[in-house]
This record gives C-alpha cells, structure tokens and sequence, in this order.
C-alpha cells in the first residue's frame, strides 16, 4: 500500500512532538524516509508550520 494510514499519520505527528528523527519515525512506520518528509511538508499548519496528522483528512 503506498498510501499513509490515518494511524501513520498520527505516529508520524506524536514521534514528531517528542523530537524523534524524520529516519527514527521512517523505520517506526515502515516507510522510506522520502515519504515522511513529504507528508510533513504537505501537511504542515501555514502558521506554526507543524504537522498536523487531522489536515491529511480532510484535504
């Protein structure tokens, strides 16, 4: 599947929030680093600039 569960999602905004690495949280969800970068990136508030994983939905 090359799409990111809502639960992948979500590790990826909670190890965010503890300060993990964009590689640690990779291999924690089982994904390329390539691809947790881009899902920061793409749903990332415009204001504060975090991750949100609740935007990813509703977009």
């Amino acid at each position: 599947m090359s799409h990111l569960t809502e639960r992948q999602r979500y590790a990826i905004s909670c190890l965010l929030q503890t300060g993990c690495s964009q590689t640690f949280i990779a291999s924690a969800i089982a994904k390329d680093k390539s691809v947790v970068s881009r899902e920061i990136c793409r749903n990332a508030d415009t204001r504060s600039g975090e991750h949100r994983s609740d935007v990813a939905f509703v977009t």
